[in-house]
């Protein structure tokens, strides 16, 4: 039996959840809207092509197997877009379906911050130089 996960539509962090063969089951309004797509072109479709094979296998396999064993696992991601950097984090969840057995994660984005790049940057050398004793 299918799991409703609409309810998730009304929540502003990005949500899909993923089944066993890597292809989103479900992903919300706010993740649809991201990827500027339609829900229709993500269900059924690898998680490989929103995100591109090598991040697939670089960083996501290896936590998204973990959770399909039952085992939570974190991941941090940072983008930069124009002038503006955002560090994001994921916790991938185990998911369980009507008969209780593992077969898919839910994976919510957030952000944890966003920051002007060229201001960062300047901290990020003001600090530096602070750090090394050149401040």
């Amino acid at each position: 039996a299918a799991m409703n996960f609409r309810y998730l539509d009304s929540l502003a962090d990005r949500i899909s959840v993923i089944d066993a063969e890597y292809r989103y089951e479900f992903t919300n309004a706010a993740n649809i809207s991201f990827h500027r797509s339609s829900a229709r072109s993500f269900i059924g479709r690898p998680l490989w092509s929103a995100i591109g094979e090598d991040v697939f296998e670089k960083h996501m396999k290896a936590k998204i197997d973990a959770a399909l064993a039952g085992r939570s696992r974190t991941l941090f991601s940072r983008r930069v877009n124009g002038d503006v950097a955002r560090l994001l984090a994921a916790t991938i969840d185990p998911i369980t379906g009507d008969d209780s057995r593992l077969g898919r994660v839910i994976i919510p984005w957030f952000q944890i911050w966003a920051s002007n790049v060229p201001l960062l940057e300047a901290a990020q050398r003001r600090g530096y130089e602070r750090d090394q004793g050149l401040g």
